[in-house]
């Protein structure tokens, strides 16, 4: 079963001009002192500090014009000894504390001990699967993706002109970005992104990441607050809420965007609702479902126009005879692609 944690968290010091200063002069020397990498991104007002960069941190100091801060980005897989795309970091008591008293340590050692972990907030969180399922279904998995479309709540990561113009190819990715609960799901090919890494690339043939990402604090406090009483909690006690609860929170996501069973094509899907034990009415409502998604190009719309009661029924339907309701394009190599929950963890 595919392990499910947390690939990256955000944490974050707010500041104001003159400490900023001080900490990117700071930043500068130590670069220069330890012969690593220091320099401040031409599009943006932040420097990149890389001197924690072998241990899975990367440093950015952000000079925006009403804020002023510092972030640290930490991989778990990498800050521990590992490598996210080998073995996924898997969660438990222990090397959750071990990450946590790691993590204080580099921090409280790169400040000088003038901070520490304790002065940090979490402000990101990437929950993520890394599903293997063949390279040659990699592409096939993110177009029947693609072809469930619009989600409620939810808006295209990218943009139309991003895919014609081949910034982004559609073939490596799909992604949502919640339009006001502040989080983001996303599905691609691992190995594609790693172009610029061939030796990691070649590792990370055959894997599907899947993502869902808190992007502020408050989507984090949303989840935070089904597990502990948010006053006095710690940053400390926020991290491990939310890597012991990685697999809870990502399915009750995952579950709520991407609909149970195994995709066919439409002839085929039909064909297996004629064929189940469910009543008349029912199936006449689930065909009408499968013929609308290719017109509407999203599952969402479509069931608006089935204009049904209760829109979670008929998905249900479908899962228990185990369809999807999105089927197969004709345009794609493969007539049959597995359910992404046989990969998963169930809820």
């Amino acid at each position: 079963m595919t392990p499910i944690s947390i690939h990256t968290f955000e944490i974050r010091l707010e500041t104001n001009k003159n400490e900023l200063s001080k900490f990117i002069s700071h930043s500068y020397k130590m670069a220069k002192k330890n012969n690593h990498k220091a320099y401040e991104l031409w599009e943006y007002p932040i420097i990149i500090d890389e001197g924690l960069r072998p241990y899975g941190i990367k440093i950015e100091y952000c000079d925006y014009v009403y804020t002023k801060s510092v972030k640290l980005r930490v991989n778990p897989s990498k800050l521990l000894g590992g490598d996210d795309v080998v073995e996924l970091w898997e969660p438990d008591d222990y090397n959750i504390a071990e990450l946590i008293e790691v993590l204080d340590n580099h921090i409280s050692d790169y400040f000088g001990y003038t901070y520490g972990l304790s002065a940090f907030r979490l402000n990101r969180v990437d929950f993520t699967a890394n599903v293997n399922v063949s390279e040659e279904n990699v592409p096939e998995y993110i177009k029947v993706l693609h072809k469930q479309g619009r989600v409620m709540m939810f808006s295209p990561k990218h943009k139309k002109p991003q895919y014609a113009s081949g910034e982004i190819d559609k073939n490596l990715s799909f992604g949502l970005k919640g339009k006001t609960n502040g989080t983001s799901f996303s599905a691609y090919d691992k190995a594609g992104s790693l172009q610029k890494e061939p030796d990691r690339a070649v590792l990370a043939n055959g894997i599907l990441r899947l993502e869902w990402s808190l992007l502020n604090r408050v989507a984090i406090e949303r989840i935070l607050a089904r597990y502990a009483n948010l006053k006095g909690l710690t940053i400390e006690e926020e991290i491990e809420i939310m890597a012991s609860k990685s697999k809870d929170i990502f399915m009750e996501k995952f579950s709520a965007l991407v609909p149970r069973g195994d995709y066919y094509r439409l002839e085929n899907a039909e064909n297996l609702v004629i064929a189940s034990g469910l009543k008349n009415n029912q199936k006449k409502k689930m065909l009408r479902l499968l013929n609308l998604i290719p017109i509407k190009k999203s599952l969402y719309l479509a069931l608006r126009e089935l204009n049904v009661r209760n829109s979670n029924e008929i998905l249900e339907l479908f899962a228990k005879i185990n369809v999807s309701p999105v089927t197969i394009s004709k345009r794609q190599t493969t007539d049959y692609l597995e359910s992404l929950y046989n990969y998963l963890p169930s809820v």
